[in-house]
C-alpha cells in the first residue's frame, strides 16, 4: 500500500477528527486530519510544479505543524526530505546543502536570514 493511498482511505474516515494541537497565543488549537492531509496535498503539488520531483529538500526549523507537513509532503509525494536540527548553524547547513545537491530549502520564518545567505551562495530555491 502506498502513503497517497493510505492517506486518502484514512481522509474519508478521520478528516473531521482532531489530530494535532498547536499553542497560539496561550491556547490550544487543534487542526483536524483533514485540514493536515490537505495542507500536506497543497504543498506537494506546490513543490511539484516548481520542478523538485525527487530532488533532496532540506527541511529547517523547530519541530512544529508546517514541518510535519513539510516533511509528509516531501518524503511522499515529491523527492527526499533531509530535516535537520533547529539549532544547526547557517555553515553547516550550507556545507550539508552543497554536500548532498540540495535543490530547496523549506525553512522556518525565523531562520529566513540564514536561510536566504545559503540560497545566494549555492543558489538554491528557497
Amino acid at each position: 500500500m502506498d502513503v497517497n493511498k493510505l492517506l486518502k482511505e484514512d481522509y474519508q474516515k478521520w478528516k473531521n477528527n482532531p489530530y494535532i494541537f498547536q499553542k497560539e497565543q496561550g491556547e490550544f488549537k487543534g487542526t483536524t486530519f483533514g485540514e493536515f492531509t490537505e495542507d500536506t496535498y497543497r504543498l506537494a503539488e506546490h513543490l511539484l510544479r516548481l520542478g523538485l520531483s525527487d530532488e533532496k529538500i532540506i527541511i529547517y526549523g523547530k519541530n512544529s505543524y508546517a514541518l510535519m507537513v513539510a516533511d509528509l509532503a516531501v518524503t511522499a509525494f515529491v523527492g527526499i526530505s533531509v530535516v535537520v536540527a533547529k539549532h544547526m548553524k547557517g555553515e553547516s547547513i550550507r556545507k550539508l546543502a552543497d554536500a548532498i545537491d540540495a535543490r530547496a530549502i523549506l525553512y522556518a520564518p525565523e531562520k529566513e536570514e540564514t536561510v536566504r545567505k545559503i540560497s545566494e551562495d549555492l543558489n538554491i530555491r528557497t
